[in-house]
């Protein structure tokens, strides 16, 4: 797992948001964290889940 440093993250709707468009885009993830503003995803799927993060609004990198 990668962890994605995703700092635009501010509330549970947002969490909501991103693990939706993660999952729909078939993107492995294990946790959606407000708390450290960070989404961890397999290996595979690090660039993929950048581009759907910033198809949605959040800028999001590598940690």
């Amino acid at each position: 797992m990668k962890t994605l440093s995703v700092p635009d993250m501010r509330c549970e709707k947002c969490v909501a948001n991103i693990t939706k468009a993660l999952d729909s885009a078939g993107i492995e993830h294990k946790a959606v964290d407000l708390s450290t503003k960070t989404v961890d995803v397999a290996d595979s799927f690090v660039e993929k889940a950048c581009s759907v993060l910033d198809a949605i609004g959040f800028s999001a990198s590598l940690k």
